[in-house]
């Protein structure tokens, strides 16, 4: 009798022990990571959500650049249950009524209005990322840079979003950081080989222009290198070299 309670005593102690250690180290670590599953997911869709938004604003920035009146003639419209879409103003309408009339020509050679765009795509990628954020997160970039390179004949769009993810104090405690940086960035092309030809054509009609009102010297000047590299060709050494 005195074993059998003895065993039993010892049974309920062992079970008690394993509970005791369960309680205090095991289930804190079970909801420890929980706790970071969640952060990490926070995490995950704040990032996504930044990229989304430079993707967008590099896009937006390509379609502006590609066409000046683009921002005045297109709305974005957002909600929850389509998203993005794009719609024709209402000042605009199907006859582009109240458009500007000043389509910048020759704008890859005299990019003028560059500031302009870039702010407008700020503004834009500000404003997406305001709208596809979750909304009890407090995710706003700390800066948005919208840098464009002319290179005539083509155009290159760089949109770059740098925010950070707060993480709570608490994790100090044990050495980790309270915040976490991060950035993102988007890259668009632009090729338009209608304002190409277009700018190409004022690049000759320039020289043109100016040869007319210099009393074609440009036009001596090539005649002149035309009848000398004739008559290299021509020469006895040209021949004796086999020159072509």
């Amino acid at each position: 009798m005195n074993r059998r309670g003895s065993t039993y005593f010892n049974f309920i102690k062992k079970t008690e022990g394993n509970s005791l250690v369960e309680n205090v180290i095991v289930l804190p670590l079970i909801f420890l990571c929980i706790y970071f599953i969640i952060i990490g997911a926070f995490f995950v869709h704040d990032k996504i959500t930044l990229d989304a938004a430079v993707e967008r604003g590099a896009v937006y920035a390509a379609k502006c650049v590609s066409d000046p009146n683009y921002a005045e003639i297109a709305a974005t419209i957002y909600n929850d249950e389509d998203g993005y879409t794009m719609e024709i103003k209402g000042a605009s309408g199907a006859s582009f009524t109240g458009v500007g009339k000043d389509i910048h020509p020759y704008r890859y050679v005299m990019f003028t209005y560059k500031g302009q765009i870039e702010q407008l795509v700020r503004d834009h990628t500000y404003e997406a990322v305001k709208n596809t954020k979750i909304p009890w997160r407090e995710l706003t970039p700390e800066s948005v840079t919208c840098k464009i390179d002319n290179y005539v004949v083509y155009q290159e769009v760089t949109v770059t979003a740098k925010a950070s993810y707060p993480i709570p104090k608490l994790f100090a405690l044990i050495g980790l950081p309270t915040e976490i940086e991060y950035t993102a960035s988007a890259t668009e092309s632009v090729t338009d080989p209608d304002e190409l030809i277009r700018n190409a054509d004022l690049i000759v009609d320039t020289i043109v222009k100016v040869d007319n009102m210099t009393g074609n010297h440009l036009k001596k000047i090539t005649d002149a290198l035309e009848r000398f590299t004739a008559q290299i060709k021509n020469s006895t050494f040209a021949k004796f070299i086999n020159l072509k």
